[in-house]
């Protein structure tokens, strides 16, 4: 069995030493099929346990960590790099090449029912360790004017809203607090069953809008749910999105294949409006490097977002980086990838 070895920080264990950590383990699970660690520490600080415990039961993942390991030689961690070692000798590092105006378009906050420890200054402070530059807030629409409940098992309608379920006015309070340099607040909009946009005007919402096809009508065929996609994502173009978030993930979800006849019509539409389509490694998700490459084939954007559920998740774009350098765009990213911030 192959294992990782990481030089941790003995004595110093701020935020963004834990949730760098927390990063560098669910990396190496993703990309590498690492189970086993090999930390220098004699234990792990209870502040960091505390997270640690937290992420792996609800991703499902049972880590087996050795401590007291030598780390002779071995680099420690040092912000925005965390070197990890496989087997003790191979080299893999969290960090990517410096990018200009660099930004994660899509970070959720406090108000996410699928949150698990998000607050924006943490976000902030991973962001600085990420080499971000800014950070585009964009909470789901949908769950800001209804219960889990009614979210979960697709119930929510946009015109039979119940005001008393709304929590707009509390992400509006926060953009109000919180918007500043560095950090935007937009939305993550949902599309309901009636092919009708749950979005909300707001002054202190100046962020990017995302919009996000979560559900499909339930008990469809393979091709009636192509269909129900592409009567939401006319809405959610018509409603004036500037980048479609995890293109096509609620297929996978729904247990089919990325519905591959549907890319060149979705990648036209998608240039004609000018949307950014979303490269989102999210919870196992995988963009589709054949819908990618023809998004840019065809004069389209691509934008970077982390869908940031847990802090360690903010500015975690190494798995896009690499992903578009397998597709030999890592060279021109300057005129492939959306950015917030003038170049």
């Amino acid at each position: 069995m192959r294992f990782a070895v990481l030089h941790l920080p003995a004595d110093k264990w701020d935020r963004p030493a834990i949730f760098m950590a927390l990063r560098a383990f669910h990396y190496l699970f993703d990309f590498h099929g690492i189970t086993e660690f090999h930390l220098n520490i004699a234990a792990v600080p209870e502040e960091a346990k505390k997270f640690w415990d937290t992420s792996f039961r609800l991703r499902k993942r049972n880590f087996t960590f050795r401590f007291g390991a030598s780390t002779e030689g071995l680099q420690p961690f040092s912000a925005p790099d965390f070197p990890m070692y496989l087997d003790g000798r191979e080299r893999i590092d969290l960090n990517i090449p410096e990018i200009p105006g660099l930004t994660d378009f899509h970070v959720h906050s406090p108000l996410a029912f699928c949150g698990e420890n998000m607050n924006i200054p943490g976000a902030m402070e991973m962001a600085h360790c990420s080499r971000v530059a800014m950070l585009n807030i964009a909470e789901h629409s949908g769950q800001l004017f209804c219960t889990p409940d009614t979210y979960w098992n697709n119930r929510f309608r946009w015109q039979t809203r119940r005001m008393e379920d709304d929590r707009s006015w509390k992400y509006k309070n926060i953009a109000k607090n919180l918007a500043g340099a560095g950090r935007v607040f937009g939305f993550e909009l949902d599309v309901d069953e009636d092919a009708v946009v749950s979005g909300f005007p707001s002054e202190y919402l100046t962020g990017y809008r995302l919009g996000a096809i979560h559900f499909l009508k339930p008990d469809l065929s393979y091709e009636e749910l192509k269909a129900d996609y592409m009567r939401r994502l006319d809405a959610l173009l018509t409603d004036g999105i500037a980048i479609l978030a995890h293109p096509f993930r609620v297929f996978v979800k729904r247990g089919f294949a990325a519905p591959e006849e549907l890319f060149g019509e979705v990648a036209e539409k998608l240039v004609r409006a000018g949307v950014a389509a979303e490269i989102n490694f999210h919870a196992g998700n995988r963009p589709s490097a054949e819908f990618t490459t023809l998004m840019i084939k065809k004069g389209g954007k691509i934008s970077w977002g982390t869908d940031s559920h847990n802090l360690y998740e903010v500015g975690y774009l190494k798995p896009h980086y690499e992903f578009c350098k397998e597709l030999d765009i890592d060279e021109k990213l300057d005129e492939v990838l959306l950015s917030a911030v003038p170049r």
